[in-house]
């Protein structure tokens, strides 16, 4: 799944940079490069928002066998669906090449299972706030690829879920604060002078994600804590990018 997506990204991005190519040619007889390529000074202010889906990497998933053994266990078959995101952020412009933005974005969808003497599963949700700074390679043209990078803050969160030994048994959910990182490319499509649709790739780090104990037939906690010390999403974004006009 993740290879496929990797594949699509990449055709996608040499597309849209031959599109580049053959229309930097074209621009200059049509006047669409000065109709439509922005105007910024440093201190513009823009606004943002995306909407996404994410393909993880596959977690190492370590739970207590609880009262049973005081010792750790690996689950095996261990699967971490995708989720989708959505979010938003605003933006200021340094210069004609660098901007930063802070983003905030919901994930959710994400459902963690495995196998071990205690089968189990559980949803994951993650709220992150990212400060980012971001190189546009190009400002001349209706095209603009570029680069970036941000660190920040991720609140992961467990839901209740389930144990299964002979019979499901409910697992409790947790959260937690963890730091959070992400390298982003892609492109932007000038609409108009303020308006840009903007599609790329994020690699995504959220730390650790860690559930609860399990509740026994005679509702006893048991302690469990299944956990994944690398919440790292491959997530495919595309939204608009708008200029204040302040």
């Amino acid at each position: 799944m993740i290879n496929a997506l990797r594949f699509v990204f990449s055709a996608a991005i040499t597309a849209a940079l031959l599109s580049l190519e053959v229309g930097a040619a074209e621009l200059p007889q049509s006047g669409r490069a000065l109709a439509d390529a922005p105007v910024r000074a440093p201190g513009d202010w823009y606004l943002r928002g995306q909407l996404g889906v994410a393909g993880h990497h596959r977690p190492d998933i370590v739970a207590w066998q609880g009262d049973f053994a005081p010792l750790t266990e690996h689950w095996s078959e261990v699967e971490l669906t995708r989720s989708a995101a959505m979010g938003g952020g605003i933006g200021i412009y340094l210069s004609p090449h660098w901007r930063t933005d802070v983003t905030f974005d919901y994930r959710w969808g994400a459902e963690a299972s495995g196998e071990a003497f205690l089968n189990g599963r559980f949803d994951v949700t993650n709220t992150v706030v990212l400060a980012n700074i971001y190189l546009d390679l190009d400002d001349d043209s209706v095209f603009t690829p570029y680069v970036g990078l941000g660190f920040g803050w991720s609140h992961n969160v467990t839901h209740d879920g389930t144990i299964r030994l002979g019979v499901p048994r409910t697992l409790l959910g947790a959260e937690s604060d963890e730091l959070a990182a992400a390298l982003m490319g892609g492109i932007a499509y000038q609409v108009t002078a303020g308006l840009a649709v903007d599609a790329g790739y994020r690699l995504l780090y959220m730390g650790d994600v860690t559930a609860g104990d399990w509740i026994s037939g005679v509702g006893r906690l048991i302690p469990a804590e299944p956990r994944f010390s690398a919440m790292v999403g491959h997530e495919f974004r595309v939204g608009l990018r708008y200029d204040l006009p302040w």
